[in-house]
């Protein structure tokens, strides 16, 4: 496994060094080679396109070669190979990878026309899948394909409130960091989601159930921090994702370590 992540830091090495055309090899070679022989690392090497992107914005054939991998991922999706195979006999899916390639090229509306076709050929797995388009469906705008598939706001959001409160009430006095990270996990995924719904609501024209919904979200947690945080996230949404993700970050890099 050493010797595979050493293809990840000679990538970063030749980007430092300003020796693009290795650095772009070496990324590729981590991608394709390396993120395939092991779960764990396939999955890093998912936040790796993050570096493959800042080579694209000194070096252009990258960028024109991180196009390329999602077109090759998209029309192999779209062939019905719905699934990456990895080396140690685990598998993934496919669609996650592409959603991040259209992210980082800031082509959320390919992920949409991806998912519409995938809604056609392949509808069960269409909706597996909802939970990882629905950001780019929402930020194009199609509320009412986003209102199809998300449950009903006002049930689930009383349900997932206590969920929450019930975890953290489960896990008080516990300052490990497996215990922290999964509550920060938790929060994010409850706060996301309340948020998720107002905008698809604010989106249908539904102001009036969008500002109940946006109280009770907040209302039903029973810690007032959680409280705070849900206020300041419909104040500004993408706060709370903004700081989690400098987590993550870390504890994926402890994790691939």
């Amino acid at each position: 496994m050493d010797e595979l992540r050493d293809i990840y830091q000679n990538a970063l090495e030749a980007q430092e060094a300003g020796e693009y055309e290795e650095a772009l090899r070496l990324h590729r070679h981590f991608h394709d080679y390396a993120g395939r022989q092991e779960r764990n690392l396939f999955r890093f090497s998912r936040f790796a396109l993050h570096h493959w992107l800042e080579l694209a914005e000194a070096y252009p054939p990258a960028l024109a070669a991180l196009r390329a991998l999602g077109e090759r991922e998209t029309a192999l999706l779209l062939a019905g190979e719905t699934e990456i195979r990895i080396a140690d006999g685990s598998s993934e899916d496919r669609f996650p990878l592409i959603v991040d390639i259209n992210r980082l090229l800031d082509d959320e509306q390919a992920t949409l026309e991806l998912f519409r076709q995938f809604q056609v050929k392949m509808p069960e797995l269409a909706a597996q899948a909802f939970h990882q388009a629905v950001d780019a469906i929402v930020a194009c705008g199609d509320f009412q394909l986003a209102h199809s598939y998300l449950p009903e706001p006002m049930a689930a959001i009383k349900q997932d409130a206590a969920d929450l409160n019930r975890i953290f009430q489960a896990m008080a006095g516990d300052a490990s960091k497996l215990s922290t990270v999964r509550l920060m996990g938790e929060t994010l995924g409850y706060v996301k989601q309340a948020v998720l719904q107002w905008q698809v609501l604010k989106g249908l024209g539904k102001e009036e159930e969008a500002g109940q919904f946006a109280g009770d979200a907040e209302n039903l947690l029973d810690r007032p921090s959680l409280r705070r945080v849900m206020r300041k996230e419909f104040e500004q949404p993408g706060t709370l994702l903004a700081e989690w993700s400098h987590s993550q970050q870390a504890f994926w890099l402890q994790d691939a370590a």
